[in-house]
């Protein structure tokens, strides 16, 4: 089969080749650019064929048309990359880019309309697969704009445009000047650029320096009229210099490849061509593959927060568009202002579910620099979920003294990721297409067999205690004259003790700002007990304490900002330090919570470069290995990622993952490893996820918040929402913490009647043990109560109703959570709202 497939892709290529020889070529295209009609096109007569196949899985190529179709062997069902009827170009395409010029305009150009249309693309059989390779633009065609032509020749040409439409553009593009009106200076400009004004009226182009789409509109109405190359040649005795925009254009390589029961869709970026000043910004990849015909019932699977699903076709187009980060914002791209900041998608995946059958993409490769976007789809348009990469970074900046934004230019980066963009789907049959097998399958993915799911993992309660703080208002306790001691480790034994001796349990404890720097570290020094807090023989003692308990500790430190640096804190600003977009060094300032904008009065910290970070994390380990035994904390580093855009060593975002990734692997080979969020890439490594969103999407056109990321970690990793003290801690936060699992958090401190309100942390407005102790029992018992009932993998996710949902449990454990604001009736039992029902499992109820 692929020996005629190869000899058929070649004879057609031949004769297309040797149809074109006898033409006349305007110009030789640059190296790795595809020639118009290369590849005859057209989409009016479907023909797939196999070019790819295995046990699971059968690729299928339609050449004339450049659209693919994956077969799922299993069962026979079909995904395409195009719908039956596609509603616009933009349909029909495989992907788009998003680029600037040399003169600073956007624009965007299609795969189908700028590439497949033209011919100019062909293909080759690769291994296990075929590699199709797009030239977009026009890349040999001769575009007509003179600059200037005599008056009776522009009139005569005005009588031949048959549009009235197009006589509008064309007379507005160019203009009659009367020389006598004008200033000397414009005067003389003219006749440097037009010498001819001066012998007889010329019409001449009202931009000298006009974008190429307009100079394209412009050769389409002459050449409309019938204007040839010998008019053009008479009209060009008038201009001077002729400037005009070369042709933006692109070359674009796409692999499709078969890997067992999986497809991987590939382009190189190393393999790209820009050409003629053009600059591409995003790539948006296979954004109708697997979309819904009008009719056909279903929803997508989108990766904000927890997750969320959004129907297709649920009367929502016009609400705003679905667009969340992977891994969240990068500081090193400052945002002036911060007016919507949605839960940053943890999981760099999104899914396209039917009723009998399903697709999973996974974004394998350059993840860290992609978005994820979804439109529920319309009478005009088809619902559609799909990956952005941002390939080239963008940001404004301004010269000093210009007003009002006159002045802005673009910054864009300089050096691209050197690897692949990669999405890998999966797809499943009728019999395995819920909520449940797709979060079973990625979770087999991420964790790659390192990490088996653990029958009974009970919900935590997590304690963290606030060591020192910096006090903004020069009331200081300490001998630094810095620092305000809130808890020290005898009163963080006393709490722990007291909680144990009232069975709460199990624990986890986490020690914030207990080094010498407090809560604001500095990064570049290593892990060293603050003296005011307690003695090293106190901390090693109690190490030794929770591991004969069973309570897991670990310290916390902060490897990727710097706050306050001094002159022995071995920090070096070119060194350690990343680089803004701007070429600026990279600081992390506060937004104001009244104007949104990015407020440089307040406190700020330096961002460390990617090295640093990695090199911070390993040393900190090895010195909290040094005093005993113990996890540690790096604080941050699950929810945030940041680039390096530093001029000789550059690190673009996916290598500073790379970086982070690897020096998690490295510490975790010797010690627990607990942070904030959930980023993917640490979630193989860490014990626990905290801080993690189970919360409302806050996107209206989606339709309601599911566990996705929770079924995915079940078993594995441990989680809970942010801290109970620091939410509303209303019986809506309780039971969408129950419901998925999460345990809770609590931000505590020791010392009696002191507050945090004037020190650099402000947001811990509620912290003494003793106003939250009965809180923690409280919690406590509700977890207790619910691991009591539930054990085991989770079975089945069922969405009962909008905001009610049951969870189904290996054991024969359930609970059935009412997040709306009536009540439900399950089973006979009436479920009051906010609230939640619990049965089956070893209590058989």
């Amino acid at each position: 089969m692929k020996k005629i497939i190869w000899l058929l892709l070649i004879i057609s290529t031949l004769s297309l080749l040797t149809a074109c020889a006898t033409e006349e070529v305007a110009h030789v295209l640059p190296d790795g650019l595809i020639e118009p009609n290369t590849t005859a096109f057209s989409d009016s007569d479907e023909a797939y064929k196999v070019v790819a196949e295995n046990e699971f899985l059968a690729l299928s190529y339609w050449e004339s048309a450049a659209q693919f179709m994956i077969t799922n062997k299993k069962d026979g069902s079909t995904f395409k990359t195009v719908t039956s009827e596609p509603a616009v170009n933009a349909e029909k395409s495989l992907f788009e880019v998003y680029y600037v010029d040399e003169k600073n305009n956007f624009s965007r150009m299609y795969s189908h309309s700028d590439s497949v249309a033209r011919g100019q693309y062909s293909a080759e059989l690769i291994e296990n697969g075929i590699k199709v390779g797009f030239t977009l633009g026009e890349v040999a065609q001769d575009v007509f704009c003179p600059p200037a032509m005599s008056k009776e020749r522009f009139e005569a040409i005005i009588e031949k445009i048959e549009s009235s439409f197009d006589q509008l553009r064309f007379k507005q593009s160019y203009f009659l000047p009367d020389l006598e009106k004008v200033s000397s200076e414009k005067k003389a400009s003219l006749l440097k650029e037009y010498p001819n004004l001066e012998n007889e009226p010329l019409y001449v182009l009202t931009q000298s320096n006009l974008p190429s789409s307009m100079q394209k509109e412009i050769s389409r109405i002459l050449e409309a009229t019938g204007y040839t190359q010998e008019d053009y040649e008479v009209d060009m005795q008038h201009a001077g210099e002729l400037k005009t925009s070369k042709n933006v254009a692109f070359h674009i390589n796409m692999c499709m490849t078969l890997d067992g029961d999986e497809l991987k869709v590939s382009i190189p970026v190393e393999e790209m061509i820009e050409v003629n000043g053009g600059k591409i910004l995003s790539l948006t990849l296979l954004k109708n593959f697997g979309s819904p015909e009008y009719g056909e019932e279903g929803q997508f699977l989108l990766p904000d927060g927890s997750g969320s699903l959004m129907t297709f076709y649920n009367g929502k187009d016009s609400a705003g568009a679905y667009r969340v980060p992977i891994y969240g914002s990068d500081k090193a791209i400052p945002v002036e202002e911060q007016i919507f900041r949605p839960e940053q998608a943890y999981l760099p995946l999104f899914a396209t579910q039917y009723t009998n059958k399903a697709m999973l993409g996974m974004v394998s490769e350059g993840e860290a620099f992609t978005e994820i976007h979804a439109w529920p789809g319309s009478d005009i348009a088809h619902a559609t979920a799909y990956p952005v990469f941002n390939v080239r970074q963008m940001a404004k900046s301004y010269l000093q003294g210009s007003q009002n934004g006159a002045e802005a230019f673009n910054l864009l980066q300089k050096k691209l990721y050197e690897g692949n963009l990669t999405v890998t789907y999966h797809f499943f049959d009728k019999n395995n297409c819920g909520l449940t097998d797709m979060a079973k399958y990625y979770a087999n993915e991420l964790f790659d067999g390192g990490k088996e799911a653990m029958q009974t993992l009970s919900p935590y309660i997590y304690l963290e205690f606030i060591g020192a703080v910096a006090n903004k208002e020069g009331e200081f306790s300490l001998g630094s004259g810095k620092l305000e001691t809130f808890t020290t480790l005898a009163q963080v034994r006393s709490i722990v003790e007291d909680l144990v001796a009232e069975d709460v349990g199990p624990l986890v404890v986490r020690l914030l700002g207990f080094g010498e720097d407090g809560l604001d570290d500095v990064a570049t020094r290593n892990f060293k007990l603050n003296k005011n807090l307690g003695t090293q023989k106190e901390l090693e003692a109690f190490m030794e304490w929770t591991k004969a308990q069973g309570i897991e500790l670990y310290i916390d430190v902060d490897p990727q900002y710097v706050y306050n640096p001094g002159m022995l804190d071995s920090f070096s600003k070119s060194k350690n330090a990343a680089y803004l977009i701007t070429n600026e060094y990279a600081m992390n300032y506060p937004y104001s919570p009244n104007t949104l904008k990015v407020n440089k009065l307040e406190r700020s910290s330096y961002i460390l470069n990617p090295v640093t970070v990695a090199q911070v994390a390993k040393s900190n380990h090895e010195a909290i290995m040094q005093i005993g035994e113990s996890g540690i904390s790096l604080r941050d580093l699950g929810v945030q990622l940041n680039s390096d855009f530093k001029k000789k060593t550059p690190i673009e975002r996916q290598n500073s993952m790379n970086m982070i990734e690897a020096a998690i692997a490295e510490i975790n080979e010797g010690q627990k490893i607990v942070t904030n969020g959930a980023n993917a890439y640490v979630l193989p490594y860490v014990e626990h996820a905290l801080r993690v969103a189970s919360a409302k999407t806050q996107f209206d056109s989606a339709d309601q918040t599911v566990p996705f990321l929770q079924m995915v970690l079940g078993g594995r990793v441990s989680y809970s929402d942010i801290p109970v003290n620091l939410s509303t801690n209303s019986s809506e936060f309780v039971t969408q913490s129950i419901g998925v699992g999460a345990g809770f958090t609590y931000v505590l401190t020791g010392e009696p009647n002191k507050s945090l309100r004037k020190t650099t942390h402000p947001e811990y407005y509620s912290t003494q043990y003793e106003t939250w102790k009965e809180d923690i029992l409280e919690k406590n018992k509700l977890l207790q109560e619910r691991t009591s009932y539930l054990t085991g993998d989770i079975k089945t996710y069922e969405v009962l109703d909008k905001d009610r949902y049951k969870m189904t449990y290996t054991d024969g454990g359930w609970i059935v959570c009412n997040g709306s604001d009536l009540p439900y009736i399950y089973g006979g039992q009436v479920i009051e709202p906010y609230t939640y029902a619990i049965g089956g499992g070893t209590n058989g109820k």
